[in-house]
């Protein structure tokens, strides 16, 4: 019986070293760049089938965690997505080519949860471009105010080029910024 026990608590120690090195993660490296060679900041690199992920830099560069055979998905808004192997690679380049055609309506919500908008519980507003030019007014911030409800714009002073303080629903915030979002698509 003892002899059983040792044999099978030998086995499984075993097991215990093999299964590591079965499962070893590696540090992947990269570049997303468009079709014309220039970086591509704030593109989503992520690895098929997990949840861990990355965003590239400004120079569009990446770090990301991930299986010697993994495979990485890379998406932003206004490109194609793609997914390139990165087996036995520690660094992978990948180019994004421009998506043709019309974007649909998306609402990004809190944590990157995208919903159609028709399919949101609360409320949201558009300001379509079109308005904005017709309020003829050069600063483009400044065109915003009166049109959002919610949204408060303040003008620094009367002069081309001078700064504007936007406002979202009140003055105060947990972090003490109120910097508004823009997505412009």
């Amino acid at each position: 019986m003892y002899r059983k026990s040792r044999w099978l608590l030998l086995l499984m120690a075993g097991l215990l070293f093999i299964v590591p090195a079965f499962s070893q993660t590696t540090t992947i490296r990269g570049k997303v760049t468009d079709s014309a060679g220039a970086p591509v900041a704030g593109a989503n690199v992520t690895v098929a089938g997990k949840r861990n992920g990355a965003i590239t830099k400004p120079d569009g560069s990446f770090e990301i965690a991930a299986a010697a055979d993994a495979r990485l998905h890379i998406s932003i808004v206004g490109f194609e997505p793609v997914e390139v192997s990165a087996a036995g690679k520690t660094n992978v380049d990948v180019v994004l080519l421009k998506r043709t055609g019309a974007l649909t309506e998306i609402v990004v919500t809190a944590l990157g949860i995208k919903k159609d908008k028709r399919n949101l519980t609360y409320s949201t507003q558009e300001l379509k471009g079109e308005e904005l030019m017709r309020t003829k007014e050069p600063n483009i911030v400044n065109a915003m105010a009166g049109k959002i409800a919610g949204v408060q714009v303040t003008s620094s002073s009367g002069t081309p080029g001078s700064s504007s303080r936007i406002v979202v629903r009140g003055a105060s915030s947990a972090t003490g910024d109120n910097q508004a979002l823009f997505i412009i698509g």
